[in-house]
């Protein structure tokens, strides 16, 4: 079977999976930025790291997979005013650290950021992710 779009169907997929440029390619933290780096200290040399990119309600419902919580109270714990602060520094050109995931830790930081970001416009974000 053979699939036949319309110019504006394959431009839309193409807009719908564009990564969004908000993110710096730092994490914020040395001893992440040095494993993604490939330069990690003797503790985390057994840790993998790499940039991904995902939607951000998929970020949020790994998020919840890690912390083993719900993907409602998820969203429940977020504050809306930082998502909102956070949006209009990202439409004013303001770049921020990368979010991340380390599955080995059940450690993320990144929630808000995400979230901005899809306020911002980002169907698909980068994100840092840890594994052994």
């Amino acid at each position: 079977m053979k699939i036949i779009l319309t110019e504006s169907q394959f431009v839309n997929i193409l807009m719908e999976q564009e990564i969004c440029d908000i993110f710096t390619t730092s994490t914020g933290e040395e001893d992440y930025d040095d494993v993604l780096n490939q330069d990690p200290g003797r503790f985390l040399r057994s840790m993998k790291g790499e940039v991904i990119q995902i939607k951000p309600e998929a970020y949020i419902a790994q998020c919840a997979k890690i912390k083993g919580t719900s993907i409602k109270e998820q969203y429940s714990d977020l504050d809306e005013s930082k998502i909102q602060k956070f949006a209009r520094a990202m439409d004013n050109g303001e770049k921020f650290n990368l979010p991340f995931i380390n599955y080995n830790t059940g450690h993320q930081d990144g929630r808000h950021r995400v979230m901005a970001a899809k306020l911002h416009g980002c169907n698909f974000v980068n994100i840092a992710v840890f594994t052994k």
